[in-house]
């Protein structure tokens, strides 16, 4: 085996998958990311909301005077809504002109090789290539964990924990969109409509408003189905008279939208997130319901966490070569996250279920006791505040725009950071 690092294989270009790209590049790693569609920057997609540990650290990358935010400072970083296209655009703009030929499209991961000290990938269309280790970026109907999982399948070992009880649930679809604002509409506002079996948010900027639908399925499935256009119209139609301000309904978004379309909400979080040089992140690895936020800013967070394990490796002149250290940092990374991750898919889920009144029992908790005892600040203080303060950084970054709002971090600015790699 050559001394040279091959490069990172990140399979996905999504936001998460761009962050990747990013964020090995600041640790000085050569990488290549796929994408299996036609271009990384597609005009589809509703919004995302980032919270602020995300910003914090597109804010450690250089990323994030980049950003306009679309939606109050509380840990100092404004917690903002953003089009999807527009993440996307930017993060891929914002790579350095020489990272750029190294973002494919038209790569459809199809199989992948585990080497004594390295691992591959092929595509659909023949193309392969090398590389130390794959982030499997892929959301959650990953190429790469199925393939991981027929790679487990076939070493014989009984005591394999990758690909069993892997299988993600669905119980709610999503209808989503995106229209110019209008009518009573105002900007930076946030509307919902919550009722029996299904529950509408609305988020306004200046000029656009993104809209989402969540509607209960008859019964709960493991069974995948894509959505056509014709199929969320009719979603559409059956929720028309959703209201969303006094003046709207979701009948008069749904005539002036821009993009749209639907998609199941699968959830569930898998038994083990990675198998030697493989390691799943986001959505591929734990998927939740959007109600809170969530998705995207969980795929974040493991990100942080496997590349400040590489960066500890590098500072101890540890090679990514080394088999046991690439799985040390792994299975660290699993360790880390897997216990906040339970708790954020249980606080989506019963979010999902309480705002489109999944049962009379929920209806109660909606419209009356919550309010009576004001359960969502309660909620906020106990669970929310601990879970963002204590987020993972990049701690081998400067955060020379560090800002600190009326909940501090429990993770400090490093004062002290390695020296930067690019």
């Amino acid at each position: 085996m050559s001394s040279k690092t091959l490069p990172v294989i990140i399979v996905g270009g999504g936001p998460v998958g761009l962050m990747a790209a990013h964020i090995f590049n600041k640790l000085g790693l050569d990488f290549v990311l796929l994408e299996q569609y036609h271009s990384v920057t597609p005009n589809i997609g509703a919004c995302i909301g980032m919270w602020a540990p995300s910003l914090r650290i597109l804010d450690q990358l250089g990323l994030w005077d980049a950003f306009d935010p679309q939606v109050k400072p509380i840990y100092g970083y404004q917690t903002s809504m953003f089009w999807r296209y527009g993440i996307l655009k930017t993060l891929y703009d914002s790579l350095p002109e020489q990272s750029k030929h190294r973002v494919l499209v038209n790569k459809k991961v199809v199989a992948i090789d585990i080497r004594e000290e390295s691992v591959s990938v092929r595509c659909e269309d023949g193309h392969e290539i090398e590389g130390s280790f794959i982030i499997g970026a892929d959301g959650s109907h990953s190429a790469v964990r199925e393939c991981t999982k027929e790679l487990a399948r076939k070493s014989f070992s009984e005591n394999e924990p990758f690909g069993k009880n892997e299988d993600f649930k669905t119980t709610y679809r999503l209808l989503f969109g995106n229209c110019p604002r209008i009518g009573d509409a105002k900007p930076g506002t946030v509307y919902e409509c919550h009722r029996f079996g299904s529950s509408t948010q609305v988020f306004t900027g200046d000029d656009i408003m993104w809209f989402f639908l969540y509607e209960k399925l008859d019964k709960p499935t493991s069974e995948h189905k894509s959505y056509a256009q014709k199929d969320a119209d009719e979603i559409a139609a059956r929720h028309a008279d959703h209201r969303i301000t006094k003046g709207l309904h979701l009948r008069d978004l749904y005539k002036e939208r821009g993009a749209s379309g639907a998609t199941d909400l699968e959830e569930g979080i898998l038994d083990k997130w990675w198998w030697k040089r493989i390691v799943l992140v986001g959505d591929a690895a734990h998927k939740v319901t959007p109600n809170a936020g969530l998705g995207f800013n969980s795929g974040v967070q493991d990100l942080a966490a496997i590349a400040n394990g590489i960066r500890s490796l590098q500072s101890k002149g540890g090679s990514l070569h080394d088999n046991e250290a690439i799985e040390a940092i792994f299975s660290q990374y699993q360790s880390e996250r897997t216990k906040l991750m339970k708790k954020f898919g249980d606080l989506s889920a019963k979010t999902t279920r309480i705002c489109a009144w999944h049962s009379r029992t929920a209806m109660i908790w909606d419209r009356y006791i919550m309010p009576a005892l004001n359960l969502e600040l309660i909620i906020s203080r106990l669970l929310v505040v601990p879970m963002v303060s204590s987020s993972i950084v990049l701690d081998w970054l400067p955060e020379p725009h560090y800002r600190s709002g009326s909940i501090a971090w429990k993770k400090a600015p490093n004062l002290n950071p390695t020296e930067e790699a690019s």
